[in-house]
Order: structure tokens, then C-alpha cells, then sequence
């Protein structure tokens, strides 16, 4: 876990905090929380343990609901680091897939290489940057609870957070996910050559 990540686990874990001790002393459950947002009970209360970090517009509607502020709700350094963060982390996410989609055009020359020395040599620098920038995105959408690409693409454009408490994706779904592509990739540029 690098430092980031820490940081990050941290501000989740003391805006959770914070959020569950202003819905008590206000006298709202987390049922009748979650209903007033139209999110489930299990989101409210993965926000207040810190599981799961809350949209900004989320969170702008539960300060309406307690009849609070956001200053009071997270504090004003906390708020102000939300903010920048999430600044941060859509910036992020967009260059890791920028770099990303650089890969389509690098596959496609190797396919054109096919056979020379050259393109074992290509395919084998290709491999690290693939796999560094596939598992950051993996982290970052992991943290975020974003599971599919229009919640990425969503958040990349405006920065809204999902208001689900489902199950995200696995590593493993998409290391399968990322191969069935490369799997149809050859399929069709073999049908091309």
C-alpha cells in the first residue's frame, strides 16, 4: 500500500466518522438516511466505516438532510482535501487511460511485425507498462467504487461518484476481461492479414 493510499484510507475512515456522528446526534437512522439520498442502508453505512468514500453531491444532499453544513459534516481541512484529491484522482485516472489506449496502436505495429526479432523485443517492453498502468486503474476505480466505464467515464468528466453498494470487479475479472480482448484484437487483425 503506498502513501497514497494511506492518506487516502484515512480520509474516508475520519469523513466517515464524522458523518456518522452528526446523523446520531441529529436522531436519523442510517434507513432513513439512505431513503432520504436513494441509496441503500448498506451505502450509508459503508461511507461511515470508511469502506467506501462519498460523492461530493452525496454528500451535499446529506448535509441538506441533517439540516448541517458541509463545514460542520467534514470539517473545513478535510473538505478542502476531498476537493483536491478528487481533482487529483480524476487527472489521474485520465492519463492512465491515455496511456492505455496508446497500447491499440502499439499492438496493431506489432501485428504488422509479426515473426522478426524486433517484435519479441517489442512485446516484451510493452508487457511492464501494460500491467503498471492496468493495476493502478484497477486501485483507483477499486477505491472509488467505480465498476464499469460509464461510471469511469462519469467520474472522469464530472467527477460524480456511483450510488451503489454492490460488489466491484475483481483483479482476476479483469485480467479475464483484458484478455478476451486481446483474443478478439488477434482474432480480427488475423483475419486481416
Amino acid at each position: 500500500m503506498n502513501r497514497n493510499t494511506r492518506e487516502f484510507e484515512y480520509d474516508k475512515a475520519t469523513i466517515g466518522a464524522r458523518i456518522r456522528d452528526v446523523r446520531t446526534k441529529r436522531g436519523v437512522s442510517q434507513e432513513a438516511l439512505a431513503e432520504t439520498l436513494h441509496v441503500s442502508r448498506q451505502t450509508v453505512s459503508n461511507w461511515e466505516r470508511g469502506k467506501t468514500l462519498i460523492d461530493v453531491q452525496s454528500l451535499a444532499e446529506m448535509a441538506r438532510a441533517l439540516e448541517t453544513t458541509l463545514p460542520e459534516l467534514l470539517g473545513e481541512p478535510e473538505m478542502r482535501r476531498m476537493v483536491e484529491r478528487g481533482g487529483d484522482t480524476r487527472r489521474e485516472l485520465m492519463t492512465i487511460y491515455v496511456g492505455l489506449s496508446l497500447f491499440v496502436p502499439a499492438v496493431i505495429l506489432l501485428e504488422f511485425m509479426h515473426g522478426t526479432a524486433a517484435s519479441l523485443w517489442f512485446a516484451c517492453a510493452l508487457i511492464p507498462p501494460a500491467i503498471w498502468f492496468s493495476w493502478r486503474a484497477f486501485a483507483v476505480e477499486r477505491d472509488l467504487g467505480l465498476r464499469c466505464a460509464r461510471e469511469v467515464a462519469e467520474y472522469i468528466e464530472r467527477g460524480t461518484l456511483p450510488k451503489h453498494s454492490g460488489r466491484p470487479r475483481s483483479f482476476a475479472a479483469y485480467i479475464a476481461l483484458g484478455t478476451g480482448l486481446w483474443l478478439f484484437l488477434e482474432f480480427i487483425l488475423g483475419l486481416l492479414s
